[in-house]
């Protein structure tokens, strides 16, 4: 075989290594920054859940003891003190985590261990997409003490209105023992029922089926070890 033609047999081997040589690069370059992706998602996965368990301590206090708080600083002050205001006027208080019936709970307590309340958190479908939130109850878990909505994406100027007043603000005082209802009419205060927002009445139904839900899940357990002639009026009515 001439010289000529035996560079060109090897002409087509040449381009099949180069090919192959090439594919193995991508393949390399591929698995290497699919490592790093998701180093960088794991460390963002950790800041993100670091920032939003700041934010849930930081909000405990007024969701439980409410106006009384509400306008104070408060500093996380190592995994379970929250420091309300500075110098002389500080106050202490301890937040004790726990898991009941599958839902984060925090029990605040002064510094002298006296129960203030509890805060519990659910989650459930919006009208647009999971709306997780937290409910503040007092110490004997017997009434709502505040509500505050973590992460929702309902629409905006209408059903994100639920992160606001004056729609939290209903919540408060209100019995836990009680069904929640949104309805379109102003409500008598304390009834149970709160008033829908305004062209978002989903997002309203959506808010109170899920604290419902959430007591109606929970407060057993919060509750446990009372006197027998209160289990009766512990027991709450289940959102159908």
């Amino acid at each position: 075989m001439s010289a000529p033609a035996a560079a060109e047999s090897r002409g087509p081997l040449r381009r099949a290594v180069g090919f192959l040589g090439d594919a193995w690069l991508v393949l390399v370059l591929g698995l290497a920054f699919g490592g790093a992706l998701a180093g960088v998602q794991v460390g963002l996965a950790d800041r993100v859940e670091a920032n939003r368990r700041a934010e849930i301590l930081e909000r405990i206090p007024a969701l439980v003891l409410g106006e009384t708080v509400e306008g104070l600083g408060v500093t996380v002050r190592g995994e379970d003190e929250l420091v309300l205001g500075a110098g002389d006027g500080q106050r202490v208080l301890t937040v004790t985590p726990s898991e009941r019936a599958a839902h984060d709970v925090w029990e605040l307590a002064a510094a002298d261990g006296e129960r203030l309340g509890w805060v519990v958190r659910g989650a459930g479908a919006g009208y647009a997409d999971t709306i997780d939130l937290l409910v503040g109850l007092d110490a004997a878990a017997e009434r709502l003490t505040g509500l505050y909505v973590l992460s929702q994406k309902e629409t905006p100027a209408l059903g994100d209105n639920i992160t606001k007043e004056p729609f939290r603000s209903q919540f408060r005082g209100v019995d836990a023992r009680a069904r929640l209802e949104a309805v379109n009419a102003a409500p008598a205060p304390g009834d149970g029922r709160i008033r829908a927002i305004t062209a978002a009445t989903i997002s309203s139904r959506s808010v109170c089926d899920i604290v419902n839900r959430t007591l109606a899940e929970v407060r057993p357990a919060l509750t446990a070890g009372r006197a027998p002639g209160e289990a009766g009026r512990e027991t709450r009515e289940e959102a159908p």
